[in-house]
């Protein structure tokens, strides 16, 4: 017989703490809002939009406190028994869709029955109710599993068990690169109780109340650009928007990402209602945005570097001083973590969908680098004269790690910020159309 997946386990322990410390290196920063509204005395059905796979998991447990179990899709438990274990190990049950067959919805049956053994145990468990992952910043229509093993634990305990379902909102300013920063917010949870008299009259409108009152709880907690049809245009004149407002300071920790978010979902309630008046001038914007991306694509060129026409040449200068200065720095902290920062974008290449990317990549790297500084340790004891001093190296090398990779970061938007003044000073055709496009686009969306 199975241990119960809610189970205590010493060695998820080590691996959650470790994952911990890896997510705040992974993400330039970090930000949770409203963790206290998680009950500590009671069980809670947690319910976070679903865009970037495996990180979204990691993101809820980096914060959430105790073992949060997980229920994810069926098919990424595969037909290998070491690939079950290991996914059950990492605290995951699967859940059947209708996609996998009528016939493994059966399967349900027992994922469900463990689902509820971890409320009944007063844990938490983590129910991503859009189903699959999608690239987009918009919630998608929500699958009733979530409503089914609620009532079912609640029915099982007379409605007496107390469980709550806490909607949660899931933001990255970028899916794939490292250094994005994430945010997860927590909204008022909803207790399942409520709904008691209308599920014992007619249980599919209990459930469907349920899930709407979920949908409703989730949705100020995220971006929403709900017009899959227009979505690439909205997304676009969206991020415009937002990358002037702030011109370049939303890569400083001073600027909130709530303060961002909030300012994005503004843009993006009037965008959506100027795409469905489909008028003579959101066509004309329309065929702006997909210009500019087109030129932004073919220029090499981020969003954020497009923010101005022009960067200050001595800034420029002074840092390219500064990073020859901090040359060796980055040397200590590149050349022995270089295998570790390598292999995973090596191993990576072959994946089609950029959302698997982040998580592959953090996956690869979370072993590896745990790998490689295990070997590096027995030289270091060796050669050192002091024990201490071989694990103060140790300890020493993911920062060092961080530092070379922040040292990259820079070097690379100083070389951006270079090659804009060298398009502007030899008057490049693409660039200027590029600040015609983004010109010409800003002066609609300021008069929304």
């Amino acid at each position: 017989m199975q241990k119960p997946i809610q189970g205590f386990s010493v060695g998820y322990t080590m691996l959650k703490h470790y994952s911990r410390f890896f997510i705040r290196k992974f993400f330039k920063t970090t930000t949770v809002v409203g963790l206290d509204n998680i009950p500590k005395d009671r069980p809670v059905i947690i319910t976070p939009n679903h865009q970037d796979t495996l990180m979204d998991a990691l993101c809820i447990i980096y914060n959430v406190h105790g073992r949060a179990v997980f229920m994810a899709r069926a098919d990424i438990f595969g037909k290998s028994k070491l690939i079950a274990n290991t996914l059950r190990f990492l605290k995951i049950l699967p859940l059947y869709r209708i996609r996998d067959g009528v016939k493994e919805l059966k399967n349900n049956d027992a994922s469900f029955e463990e689902a509820v053994g971890v409320l009944e145990s007063r844990q938490k468990l983590v129910v991503l109710p859009e189903g699959c992952h999608v690239g987009e910043r918009r919630l998608r229509q929500l699958k009733k599993g979530v409503a089914r093993i609620a009532f079912m634990a609640e029915e099982r305990n007379n409605f007496e068990l107390g469980l709550e379902i806490v909607p949660a909102g899931l933001d990255y300013t970028h899916y794939i690169n490292v250094g994005a920063r994430f945010m997860v917010q927590y909204g008022k949870p909803i207790p399942v109780a409520k709904y008691k008299d209308l599920y014992l009259e007619n249980p599919q409108k209990a459930m469907a109340a349920l899930m709407d009152d979920i949908r409703a709880g989730m949705l100020p907690l995220m971006l929403n650009l709900d017009n899959e049809a227009e979505y690439k245009t909205l997304e676009t004149l969206d991020d415009i928007y937002i990358n002037d407002l702030y011109q370049g300071r939303q890569s400083r920790r001073s600027v909130k990402h709530t303060e961002i978010l909030a300012k994005k979902q503004q843009m993006g309630e009037k965008l959506l209602a100027f795409a469905q008046s489909q008028s003579a001038e959101y066509e004309n914007v329309k065929q702006l945005a997909d210009e500019f991306r087109t030129l932004l694509k073919k220029l090499n060129l981020r969003l954020w570097a497009v923010a101005k026409d022009k960067y200050s040449a001595i800034g420029i200068f002074l840092s390219r001083l500064l990073q020859l200065a901090l040359l060796p720095v980055f040397v200590a902290g590149f050349v022995p973590n270089i295998l570790p920062f390598a292999l995973p974008m090596r191993f990576s290449r072959g994946i089609k969908d950029p959302q698997f990317l982040s998580s592959v990549r953090f996956v690869i790297a979370v072993v590896l680098f745990l790998l490689f500084y295990l070997i590096y340790l027995i030289p270091l004891l060796i050669f050192l004269p002091k024990w201490w001093m071989a694990i103060v190296t140790l300890v020493a090398l993911p920062y060092l790690a961080a530092l070379a990779f922040r040292y990259y970061v820079w070097f690379r938007k100083t070389t951006a910020r270079a090659r804009v003044n060298r398009m502007r000073r030899q008057k490049n055709a693409d660039w200027l159309r590029l600040t015609e496009c983004r010109d010409a686009i800003l002066n609609v969306l300021r008069k929304l």
